[in-house]
């Protein structure tokens, strides 16, 4: 074997010097982009979300109406400005809403919260940014607009927006929510600093290890291996002959089999990668969310439920098992259509989400079937309350005016006095709910009053 000039073991030392500084300064970036990411994307879902929910409490009719040339300021106006302005303040970071209609010229705009003199009217028309240029189709289009981050004079906003429609189903005008981001802004310039000085001094250290390490452990057991693999190929028969990888792992290179070892690890990698790749299919199809009402699908809520049942048996709390079903359904969907259908089931979702706890689960199992499992509840009496109040919020929502009229039935059964396994609750909380619809409907019962 010839003798190098310029080694394996130096050439390693080198490159993984040089690496790990590489290294670092890439790590600083994609932390800090990592980082910005993060935050941004937090403050973006909460802010989409936001506005979604705003969104929801808003009347699509009586806001295309408003959105009409020639619109005036009434009483019905200034209720909605004061409850935009109320929703403004639950959430700190939200700065402004505001309800536009997007034209060629600009936005063109129908409710603001701003509530100083800087307030944009009622048909006032602010010309497209810059910023916008790129999304002027799609808000045209009423599509779906992803949020934007700008930089005011007042300092950085990240504006959410949703499009809001009619009873017809169609795009008559935006929600806009302004969220602050200076905090962000300045927490990232602060991580920044620590960040740089922890790499740096990392990098060095690592350097200096990683150097003698791979020199060590890695580069004369490779050296090692050369020779090796350099006297079996002296041995076949042909001087362009490629050793056999399988063949070569069998050979005794004088140390212990490494070349071996590394095949099997990179298999048994390959398998984990196989498996790991196969659970992410599978996970993949069992998304959680059921698509329509933002509610836990069947097997997500069957899941979490089964999971919260089990962690509470020996606690001996009491849960108690909603099973909530809109009534005469089909009828609506005939009267009303699919469309007035869906719409009433993403109104019943959303108000289930209003009235039950964070520790709560609410989920979707089919059709207009929804059912919750209320956590830890003090005494039966509470869970009527409940029960009553959610059958009086569906009443109001589907007594509003411009809504699909609509009512929902509830069969509760309580754990453990009727059972401890989500099977049994969900068969005695049918069979109430049954009792409900043969009696009337528009009601709550419970499996133990049977």
């Amino acid at each position: 074997m010839k003798k190098r000039r310029f080694s394996l073991g130096k050439r390693t030392t080198l490159i993984v010097f040089l690496f790990a500084l590489i290294l670092g300064g890439l790590t600083i970036l994609l932390s800090m982009r990592l980082y910005t990411n993060a935050t941004q994307n937090l403050h973006r879902e909460i802010g989409q979300n936001f506005a979604m929910l705003v969104r929801l409490q808003l009347d699509g009719d009586a806001v295309e109406a408003y959105a009409k040339p020639g619109a005036v300021i009434d009483e019905r106006y200034n209720e909605i400005i004061t409850d935009l302005r109320e929703a403004e303040k639950l959430n700190d970071m939200v700065t402004y809403i505001f309800v536009f209609v997007p034209t060629a010229e600009g936005q063109r705009y129908i409710f603001d919260s701003d509530d100083s003199a800087d307030r944009f009217p009622l048909g006032y028309m602010d010309p497209w940014y810059d910023e916008f240029k790129s999304s002027v189709s799609r808000f045209m289009a009423g599509e779906s607009v992803d949020p934007m981050v700008s930089n005011e004079s007042f300092g950085w906003l990240l504006t959410c927006y949703e499009p809001l429609k009619n009873s017809s189903g169609a795009v008559v005008a935006y929600v806009g929510v302004d969220l602050s981001m200076n905090t962000i802004m300045l927490d990232r310039e602060n991580y920044l600093i620590l960040l740089t000085l922890l790499i740096l001094l990392v990098t060095i250290g690592f350097s200096v290890f990683a150097s003698l390490h791979v020199r060590a452990s890695i580069v004369m057991p490779i050296d090692r291996m050369a020779q090796a693999a350099d006297s079996f190929l002296v041995e076949q028969d042909s001087g362009s002959a490629t050793p056999n990888f399988n063949s070569l792992a069998d050979l005794d290179i004088r140390t212990n089999d490494e070349i071996s070892d590394l095949s099997v690890s990179l298999h048994a990698m390959m398998e984990k990668i196989n498996n790991y790749i196969g659970w992410l299919d599978v996970a993949n199809k069992r998304a959680e969310i059921d698509a329509l009402t933002g509610l836990l699908n069947h097997e997500a809520f069957t899941e979490k439920a089964s999971a919260l049942l089990a962690e509470t048996s020996s606690r001996h709390n009491m849960n108690a098992f909603l099973m909530i079903d809109l009534d005469d359904f089909k009828n609506v969907n005939t009267q009303f259509g699919h469309v007035a259908g869906d719409r009433c089931l993403r109104d019943c979702a959303a108000m289930l989400k209003d009235h039950v706890r964070s520790g709560d689960i609410a989920g979707r199992l089919g059709g207009d079937e929804m059912a919750v499992l209320l956590y830890g509840v003090s005494s039966k009496e509470t869970v009527g309350r409940k029960a009553a109040e959610i059958i009086a919020a569906a009443e109001k929502l589907g007594s509003a005016e411009g809504a699909v009229p609509f009512a929902l039935s509830v069969g509760i059964a309580l754990s453990p006095a009727d059972g401890t396994d989500l099977t049994t609750l969900y068969q005695r909380a049918d069979e109430a709910l049954y009792r409900v619809k043969n009696t009337g409907k528009h009601a709550f019962h419970f499996y133990d009053d049977l």
